[in-house]
């Protein structure tokens, strides 16, 4: 992942290829720049993007495995959600193709822009 801040606007990449799924390393990553973000007076807003195709396809199916075959812990995301809920800035989601991201919408607060104006959302029932 990477951070960077145009002007007054932190813009935040996740760049986990293919999908870009939820790994350890992409969840701890991207809490600690939402928090840098949020306490940077010179900050006014964050955006989070995905690089390449789409934004988040998920979890990251190499986790499972590793709690499968090593016992390794579950990732936790409730340290990560609490970050962005309670950011004092606007946290934007530049979505581009992945369907399901209306979910981000609830769990998240964020505002959802999609450069897709066809653009059709999938949430889980």
């Amino acid at each position: 992942m990477s951070g960077t801040a145009p002007s007054h606007i932190t813009a935040i990449t996740i760049d986990n290829p293919p999908v870009n799924a939820l790994s350890r390393t992409v969840v701890d990553t991207l809490t600690a720049q939402v928090a840098e973000a949020n306490a940077d007076p010179a900050v006014t807003a964050i955006v989070i993007i995905g690089k390449g195709r789409g934004f988040i396809a998920g979890a990251d199916i190499n986790n499972f495995l590793r709690v499968i075959e090593h016992g390794d812990p579950m990732i936790e995301l409730s340290p990560m959600l609490a970050v962005i809920e309670n950011c004092a800035k606007p946290v934007i989601a530049a979505i581009m193709d992945t369907r399901w991201a209306a979910d981000w919408r609830q769990p998240w607060r964020v505002t959802i822009a999609s450069r897709f104006p066809t653009q059709r959302w999938a949430s889980r029932k």
